[in-house]
């Protein structure tokens, strides 16, 4: 790949030296003077100060696509994403290419379950609400397990202990 030529300079308050190439794609200087990642990107951070939430860093391509930057320079995953969320106890969620579907994604760049939700809350109470079809809901356990063995209709997120849920009793089916 051709060499970038930095174009502009910027001191973050957070200790990072934020860079830009000719091209408008953006990087950060180590204290080294040298790029921390070998990969420029479209946004670094999404305006968050400081960048690195729980060692990462939301980047994105000009594709409009996310991914995650360590500390260390090196990108999380080697997919990227329709959309992401900052880590949070661990875990974060990310919308897959694939299928449009949330998933969340652990700090070694597994994710928790297999299963992709149409809409996902975070963790509240030890469980986030997911909806698993347009229509139906139910709970994600922090194991990647779901908490019930059936759907619900509608469900609000845990308080207290307690979840309310709403199931749609139709002799003649959903």
């Amino acid at each position: 790949a051709a060499k970038r030529k930095i174009i502009r300079r910027e001191a973050r308050s957070d200790g990072y030296i934020q860079v830009w190439n000719e091209y408008n794609e953006t990087n950060l200087l180590r204290s080294d003077g040298k790029l921390l990642s070998n990969v420029w990107f479209r946004k670094i951070g999404l305006f968050r100060i400081p960048l690195f939430n729980e060692g990462f860093a939301i980047v994105e391509r000009d594709d409009c696509r996310y991914n995650y930057l360590k500390t260390d320079g090196t990108l999380l995953s080697k997919e990227w994403f329709t959309n992401a969320t900052e880590f949070e106890n661990g875990l974060a969620m990310v919308e897959r290419y694939k299928d449009y579907r949330w998933y969340f994604i652990k700090e070694d760049g597994s994710f928790l379950s297999e299963m992709g939700f149409y809409q996902a809350k975070k963790f509240k109470e030890g469980f986030a609400l997911v909806r698993i079809t347009p229509q139906l809901y139910n709970f994600l356990k922090k194991d990647g397990e779901l908490l019930l063995d059936r759907h619900y209709h509608d469900a609000r997120e845990f308080e207290n202990g307690k979840a309310a849920v709403y199931e749609f009793n139709n002799p003649k089916g959903p």
